[in-house]
């Protein structure tokens, strides 16, 4: 949501186990790619650093150069700069035998054979016999001397050295591209967090059990007769239930401690609600003395009424059973809920999502009087596993929030997850985690309210429907906003 911060964001993201692997792997793959590169296919040599380091080629086309540079001038002075320049050579007598011989090799070098000999000679260099015969052989020219032998000395060896770099050079951006589009995909991952791990990798098989709505709470009551509804079984074993419920009042309250008799809670038997009021309680940024919120009348659960059953199928695009806003039930809230009547209505707002809208996301403003900006309230795809296997149209998670910015001194921000049918029966264990404010699942008249430091937001589910398999089709929660006096 646009009201979460980013250090929230960072505590929420999680790199699933398959991606911690991936990215192991590259990094790993990368590293060994980048050593045989570096030392094995193409190593680095360190060759040329000096004159006696040059190859033979290179040295031959310098030692031209002096010998060009001498005959041009031709004086004693240009004979001792020559020696300086040739000395870092070492043995002159070898190297000036291996350029000639080079440029034996070469066509059209007369001219440089000639030079060479020319420097060798006043430098008293001796060269083997028959170099010098082939030097003294050579015919010059004014115009010969005079050139330049500019050409011969950007001569390399072939060979595919140049291809060798350009090869190494396009893999290394390969594995540049390559890790980079690996930390992108983790990092999507990260933010979204639509991919569930074990869960929702698999592709969702229709159960052949008759299963319960998902709008169920499992019954306080231990002593609960095995007769009630199950969360599944063999569809023979059972009507299928439809969601009728009597609208027979709520029976009072028992004893909490009475009822809490350290016995083991069932987990297999649960019972249908038609309300199940809750209300979410703020996170003020900073610390504050109020007085600690009562945590009964926070969430009330009642044993419910007796459950009418038929042969009416739950599954298929049809409504979600539960009582409407407009019902006489709407009367037997719970006093958490009717605690907030006496505060004076803000503004209200509806929003409705529907099948299609991967990026559904709802926020309304609130201002003062003079437009001053005091918060918002909204509603929007989970950011944590609110789409199945990354499929826009497999929404089975929403989040309602409300964020409170009238006291600037203690911004709150608060938030309650409505659950689809499918997430509440298979990926509820990734809901769970938020003991304070735990998910709810979306039934037709469910009523929560999520309270701030100055605001409290009514909400009421009202129409809502499921495909088949429990992902919802359609979900429209009404918002009434109060402020506190």
């Amino acid at each position: 949501m646009s009201s979460q911060s980013l250090l929230e964001w960072f505590k929420e993201a999680r790199i699933t186990r398959n991606g911690l692997i991936s990215l192991s792997a590259g990094i790993v793959v990368g590293l060994a790619l980048g050593l045989l590169i570096g030392w094995v296919w193409w190593p680095v040599e360190w060759k040329g650093a000096g004159l006696d380091e040059m190859r033979v080629d290179a040295k031959a086309a310098y030692m031209a150069a002096v010998a060009d540079t001498y005959v041009a001038y031709g004086s004693e002075e240009a004979a001792l700069l020559a020696a300086q320049r040739l000395a870092p050579l070492g043995d002159l007598s070898t190297s000036f035998d291996e350029a000639v011989t080079f440029f034996q090799s070469q066509p059209n070098s007369e001219l440089q054979i000639d030079h060479l000999a020319r420097l060798a000679a006043a430098l008293g260099v001796p060269i083997s016999g028959q170099l010098a015969v082939q030097a003294a052989e050579a015919p010059t020219t004014p115009e010969e001397t005079a050139a330049t032998p500019a050409a011969s000395a950007g001569q390399e060896s072939g060979g595919l050295g140049w291809l060798g770099r350009l090869l190494a050079i396009l893999v290394a951006l390969a594995l540049i591209g390559g890790g980079i589009y690996g930390l992108w995909i983790v990092s999507q991952r990260r933010s979204t967090g639509y991919v569930i791990d074990d869960v929702a990798s698999q592709p969702f098989e229709h159960e052949e059990f008759t299963t319960t709505p998902a709008s169920v709470i499992q019954t306080t009551d231990p002593r609960a007769a095995p007769d009630q509804l199950s969360r599944s079984g063999p569809a023979g074993s059972r009507p299928s239930y439809t969601g009728a419920i009597s609208e027979a009042g709520p029976p009072p309250f028992e004893d909490e401690e009475a009822e809490d008799d350290g016995a083991p809670r069932p987990t297999s038997y649960y019972k249908p609600t038609p309300y199940v009021s809750h209300v979410a309680e703020s996170s003020p940024i900073m610390d504050t003395e109020e007085e600690e919120f009562d945590a009964d009348a926070v969430e009330v659960d009642y044993d419910m009424p007796e459950v009418h059953q038929n042969n009416v199928q739950l599954r298929g695009a049809q409504p979600a059973a539960g009582l409407g806003l407009d019902s006489s039930a709407r009367n037997a809230r719970s006093a958490s809920l009717n605690r907030f009547a006496r505060y004076p209505t803000m503004d209200r707002d509806s929003a409705t999502y529907r099948v299609g809208e991967g990026e559904f996301s709802y926020t309304h403003n609130v201002v003062d009087e003079d437009g001053n900006y005091l918060g918002e309230f909204g509603i929007g795809v989970s950011e944590r596993h609110g789409v199945l296997n990354n499929d826009r149209d497999k929404v089975v998670a929403l989040e309602v929030y409300l964020f409170d910015k009238s006291d600037e001194s203690q911004i709150t921000t608060v938030g309650r997850t409505l659950l689809s049918e499918y997430a509440h029966d298979h990926l509820y264990k990734h809901f769970e985690q938020n003991r304070q404010h735990p998910p709810i699942t979306a039934q037709r008249g469910t009523e929560f309210a999520l309270e701030g430091r100055r605001f409290v937001l009514l909400c009421a589910v009202g129409n809502v429907e499921y495909g088949e398999n429990g992902i919802f089709r359609t979900a429209t929660v009404d918002m009434e906003l109060k402020r506190k006096v």
